[in-house]
């Protein structure tokens, strides 16, 4: 006897394989957009972390003996302190917090125009002429997880 019609059990493996594929192909895309948001979130950061100490660079080019001046009177030689950068200058900000890694930081470390991006710029006055600048920016995943981009550098005092 010669049967034209699909059984019953090759139409559910049909379905089946169907919804397999179906599955991981939501499964790729989505992972491919959560790769693509973590890669964008990461430029931002590394931008903002670059703007940080480029503006410090530009700050001690501006005037080495105002910036060192004014960060010796904030933190003194030898010490070190926190600052936020704000209207594209630094000001220090003075506070009683042992972890400044999210999310015990404070708003005033907030990226403008970043909603959920922290930069932290920690400046370490090695001696009158040496300042050590190191800058985090913090985001928050999609987990609840922070993730951070860091750079540093040293600066000196021109003669």
């Amino acid at each position: 006897m010669n049967n034209r019609g699909l059984s019953l059990i090759e139409v559910l493996l049909v379905t089946a394989l169907i919804a397999i594929v179906m599955t991981a192909l939501v499964n790729l895309g989505v992972m491919s957009l959560r790769t693509s948001d973590q890669s964008r979130n990461r430029s931002i950061a590394t931008e903002s972390t670059k703007e940080a100490v480029e503006i410090a660079r530009m700050e001690r080019d501006g005037s080495a003996s105002t910036f060192f001046n004014a960060i010796n009177g904030d933190i003194g030689i030898g010490t070190g302190g926190y600052y936020e950068l704000s209207g594209g200058s630094f000001s220090f900000v003075s506070f009683n917090v042992a972890d400044v890694t999210p999310p015990n930081i404070l708003d005033n470390f907030l990226v403008p125009g970043r909603q959920n991006f922290y930069r932290v710029v920690y400046f370490y006055l090695q001696d009158a002429d040496t300042l050590d600048v190191w800058v985090k920016t913090y985001w928050r995943q999609h987990s609840g997880n922070y993730s951070v981009v860091r750079s540093g550098t040293v600066l000196t005092r021109w003669r």
